[in-house]
């Protein structure tokens, strides 16, 4: 099958950028008092139930549409600067990313808990079986849910924690230079491995196949978690052929050469704003501190963006329309437990 190259302004490589201040927009003293004020206005209220009505933001429309663009339509990642962190307590912050997301998009379930606001820091001492979101291990690179993944970080670890990007569509396109037979499995696809995410009715491995790279109209995205679709082929079959594999490989290898991917380390204060289907994220593992200043905690949100993205049946369908279904005294552990 022919794959052509993908020209997109989503087609970058880390070294083009002199590092993040490239993608960096600063946030004025007007525009911070401006969410301040909004924030103000929900303290007591219910986080889940706060609207984008209830958290207005005046003239500040042109800006998140220039933000919002660049990352739905552009290079498909953003950093945000200069919000408050230093002057306020973690639960204002919430509610102010929270409202923020408001004008963004839909936040949806990003687990069995229904947490649609999740918290980023490393519980796994309790139970090594931790979502990497709730862990301080390192994390490959990857795809989350929905349109747009945003994180804020409001406290770094004592060391580590550093925010690795690469452009999926980059990686297509040099895929597709080395060896186009590759790009085949990766259209194609693979089935995936719920880790007892599975919606009601749903069966523990998808009984369809989510391609790693699609096309639907002009677009062009990605899905990509490896360890689930491994797990799947383990558990159920068939296994993954040698150049399927190869496939996988050259994938992760383009990613995280140097000349591609972009890093940083978030600071207190920073956000950073990633088209999911253009942009693969992984993460350096941390190590926190002893003292509360030294623990690190980023919030999250998934974003879905209705008009923001065409989508083939397999990818709408494995993203769902409300992320991942809640249950109740749903957890963050994956399940089974020899899985990991």
């Amino acid at each position: 099958m022919s794959h052509p190259p993908i020209h997109h302004p989503g087609v970058w490589r880390g070294s083009d950028f002199a590092g993040k201040d490239a993608i960096a927009f600063d946030l004025t003293a007007r525009q911070v008092t401006i969410l301040e004020d909004a924030t103000a206005r929900v303290q007591g209220q219910d986080l889940q139930s706060i609207r984008r009505e209830d958290f207005p933001l005046p003239g500040l429309a042109e800006d998140l549409a220039r933000v919002r663009d660049t990352v739905l339509h552009g290079r498909g990642i953003a950093l945000l600067r200069g919000f408050p962190a230093a002057a306020h307590d973690a639960d204002f912050m919430t509610r102010l990313f929270w409202g923020l997301g408001t004008h963004l998009g839909k936040a949806v379930s990003q687990s069995l808990m229904g947490d649609r606001l999740g918290h980023v820091v490393d519980v796994s001492g309790e139970n090594p079986h931790e979502r990497g979101y709730r862990s301080r291990k390192a994390l490959d690179f990857h795809t989350d849910s929905d349109n747009i993944v945003a994180m804020l970080c409001l406290q770094q670890a004592r060391e580590g924690g550093e925010s690795l990007f690469a452009s999926a569509l980059s990686v297509h396109n040099e895929i597709l230079a080395r060896d186009p037979e590759l790009l085949d499995f990766l259209y194609r696809g693979f089935r995936y491995h719920w880790r007892g995410e599975e919606a009601p009715g749903e069966p523990p491995v998808t009984d369809y196949r989510v391609p790693v790279f699609s096309r639907c109209g002009e677009d062009v995205s990605c899905v990509f978690l490896r360890r689930h679709l491994e797990l799947a082929a383990d558990a159920e079959g068939p296994p993954l052929t040698e150049r399927e594999r190869q496939a996988l490989d050259l994938l992760e290898d383009i990613a995280a050469r140097e000349d591609v991917l972009l890093r940083f380390r978030l600071e207190p204060g920073e956000g950073y704003l990633i088209n999911n289907y253009t942009v693969l994220h992984a993460r350096t593992g941390f190590a926190d501190g002893a003292a509360a200043g030294q623990r690190r905690h980023l919030l999250r949100l998934w974003l879905k963006v209705p008009e923001g993205r065409q989508l083939v049946e397999p990818v709408r369908r494995f993203y769902r329309d409300d992320g991942i279904s809640p249950r109740t005294g749903g957890n963050t552990l994956y399940v089974p437990d020899n899985l990991d």
